[in-house]
């Protein structure tokens, strides 16, 4: 007797038709899938992300739904980095039992490689972008160096900043005036305003 798919594997099978069921998605790429009852309605949803032929991901999220299944409810044309070599292709990563994370990352070449999370959450009835984690470190400089978390539901945040060049480290812990925002907002350039300092 043959031994019949797990439900793990009909999810993806059932993922990937969707995704090649969208025109826009036609002759785009699926590099990450990810699946979870995000908005607990005992229902597994969904999120998949699309390379872009300029180097970006598109970003589509499905809400499951126990009478018609997986429907698409919100896309993000561009918005995360995606890059042609190993180290720097985006990903999906599980964080709870109502969120999940984009990742994406730069570690391939360059002076400065650097990681970034995104995390997406089901609150208060609809989704939102509830935490923000970077980090960075210099390849030449050993003393320029960075990493910003924010939990964005609270405004918790933690910071450590190497400057480089000698100066000294600056290691701030709070909270901030950055909050979750509606994941319908999330722009590529996305960065709370308590992390601004990395970049500069």
């Amino acid at each position: 007797m043959k031994k019949p798919f797990s439900p793990y594997l009909q999810g993806v099978a059932a993922l990937i038709c969707l995704g090649s069921a969208l025109p826009a998605q036609a002759e785009q790429r699926i590099v990450s899938v990810l699946s979870g009852d995000w908005n607990a309605n005992q229902s597994a949803d969904a999120a998949i992300l699309f390379l872009r032929d300029e180097g970006m991901a598109d970003l589509v999220l499905f809400e499951g739904n126990d009478m018609t299944g997986l429907e698409p409810v919100l896309r993000l044309d561009g918005v995360i980095w995606a890059g042609p070599m190993a180290g720097q292709m985006p990903r999906l990563e599980a964080r709870s039992a109502t969120s999940f994370a984009i990742r994406s990352t730069q570690t391939a070449i360059g002076r400065t490689p650097w990681e970034q999370h995104i995390t997406v959450a089901w609150r208060d009835g609809m989704w939102k972008v509830a935490g923000y984690d970077y980090t960075f470190h210099d390849r030449i400089d050993p003393g320029h160096y960075g990493t910003c978390s924010v939990n964005l539901l609270t405004g918790r945040y933690t910071l450590t900043y190497g400057p480089g060049d000698g100066r000294a480290e600056v290691i701030e812990a709070g909270t901030s005036s950055s909050r979750a925002i509606a994941l319908s907002g999330l722009t590529e350039d996305f960065v709370p305003p308590v992390c601004s300092r990395l970049f500069d």
